[in-house]
């Protein structure tokens, strides 16, 4: 324990980050930590904790007054769309991971070069982050406008890298990665054993590249992520939120229920109890430490499993057949569907119908008569507004948030770069989402987990949160609150 406190001091003292010594005095200011559990779904953080497999989590609700919350993410519960409901306070901001961007004509998808950067640009020039200017902002898809950035996507470049490596320097990177080497190799051997086969898998093969990233992703996010928030706590910095990525990366390869599992969330709440340990002995900064997630995760089977094709061959079948112009971007178990000509002239109710049937779809999302909003085509059922019978349909089948998911639906085909039809994996009766990529673990759409998020919230917080939290950007309004009344009680 002597060691790690020495450590993180060390590495804040190679940033050029001050230590704050012991007065002997209580702390005066007030300050926040966000531990973002990446993909951790509540039912499953309560399955973990009841398992033995997050005990530390387990005694922080037991015994030291943290609790347990439901979180609506919205929807599409994707990480860019809620962290920047999380950081900046701007929900729906984005119509899913990957889009059709209608002003260059191409599809997109939030990782590529330069997309990330001119939405964060857009987000900031609208509202400002609760990181600004003195904030720490780790493994986060988004720098935040914080003082502090380390290993967020957007700086994942070779010249961030090696700006890092100068700043460390050789001792930096010594205390920094030297202790960790035994455990990331024992970690990287396990992830080789566990995702290696996928490159192989016979019917939905896995790239290499790909295996070689999430591998090296699930090995060193989670210690990497735990090191640097420790380093600036150790400095003071009142402003931090790191994203554990862990969960949701092996999720999206092995699925949210093998047990494959159960080390990870073994691993993340070693971590949690690392970083909780450091902010209680911070000698001048009264820490509150939110612990949350974005998100959680279905169990996914793929289209192509269960078709023999895909769904790209099997709308370009159906549109051929109608002569209709269109643009398809398909990931996870949604896919936007971009039809040139109006919807009106296909005889939408008629055109929506052949589509669930000929595609093989479990539901379809189309614009209504303007009193009705969005209606819904589930596979097997009469359409239903989401105005006025979704809630409802939500209810039977016990979804946790289902007036706030009905409206969210309502309100989808209008974010900016959404289809003119949204295509959904979802179907209420099914215990399995589908999906249009190759992945064992999804979220994106309003299934019962993956728009269950959950957070444990502190005593110092239980006041100004509501319970449920029904919307993300109610961490946004806290923290900047939190923030600017600086004083400890």
């Amino acid at each position: 324990m002597h060691f790690r406190l020495a450590r993180s001091k060390a590495l804040c003292r190679r940033l050029g980050l001050s230590v704050a010594k012991d007065s002997g005095n209580s702390p005066t200011v007030r300050g926040l930590a966000v531990l973002q559990l990446d993909g951790l779904s509540r039912p499953d953080l309560e399955a973990a904790m009841q398992r033995g497999d997050m005990p530390f989590l387990r005694r922080l609700q037991e015994f030291a007054g943290y609790e347990l919350r439901s979180l609506f993410p919205g929807i599409p519960c994707s990480t860019p769309v809620v962290q920047a409901a999380f950081l900046y306070g701007v929900p729906r901001s984005l119509p899913g991971y990957w889009f059709h961007d209608t002003r260059s004509g191409e599809d997109v998808g939030i990782d590529e070069p330069g997309v990330l950067a001119k939405h964060e640009q857009n987000l900031a020039a609208y509202a400002s982050s609760w990181l600004r200017d003195e904030g720490a902002s780790i493994s986060n898809l988004y720098t935040a406008e914080a003082r502090h950035v380390h290993g967020c996507f957007q700086t994942l470049d070779m010249n961030n890298a090696m700006a890092h490596v100068r700043s460390l320097g050789i001792v930096g990177w010594g205390l920094a990665y030297l202790p960790l080497l035994p455990s990331l190799t024992w970690r990287m051997l396990r992830e080789l054993t566990n995702l290696v086969p996928e490159a192989f898998n016979e019917r939905n093969p896995l790239s290499l590249r790909k295996v070689l990233a999430q591998i090296g992703k699930n090995a060193l996010a989670v210690d990497l992520a735990r090191v640097f928030t420790k380093m600036h706590v150790a400095s003071g910095t009142r402003a931090i939120h790191t994203n554990f990525i862990s969960f949701d990366g092996h999720s999206h390869v092995v699925g949210p229920k093998d047990p494959a599992m159960l080390r990870v969330t073994r691993q993340l709440d070693n971590a949690v109890r690392q970083v909780v340990d450091a902010t209680r002995k911070h000698p001048t900064v009264a820490y509150e430490v939110l612990i949350l997630s974005d998100h959680g995760h279905e169990v996914a089977k793929t289209y192509e499993d269960i078709h023999g094709f895909s769904l790209e061959e099997k709308i370009a079948t159906f549109m051929d057949e109608r002569g209709v112009t269109y643009r398809l971007v398909a990931e996870g178990p949604t896919a936007h569907l971009y039809v040139e000509a109006s919807l009106s002239s296909l005889e939408q109710k008629g055109f929506v119908r052949d589509l669930l049937a000929e595609a093989y779809l479990p539901a379809v999302l189309a614009p209504g008569l303007e009193n009705q909003g969005n209606m819904l085509h589930i596979a097997g059922e009469e359409p239903i507004s989401c105005r006025t019978e979704l809630p409802k349909r939500l209810q039977e089948i016990e979804h946790p948030f289902p007036f706030e998911a009905a409206a969210d639906l309502d309100r989808a085909l209008d974010i900016p770069n959404a289809g003119s039809l949204l295509l959904l994996g979802w179907h209420p009766c099914s215990e399995h989402v589908v999906v249009f990529s190759n992945v064992n673990g999804t979220h994106g759409g309003p299934g019962t987990h993956e728009c269950h998020a959950f957070a444990l919230v502190p005593p110092g917080l239980a006041d100004v949160l509501p319970d449920p939290i029904q919307s993300p950007t109610e961490i946004h309004r806290m923290a900047s609150d939190l923030l600017h009344r600086s004083h400890a009680s």
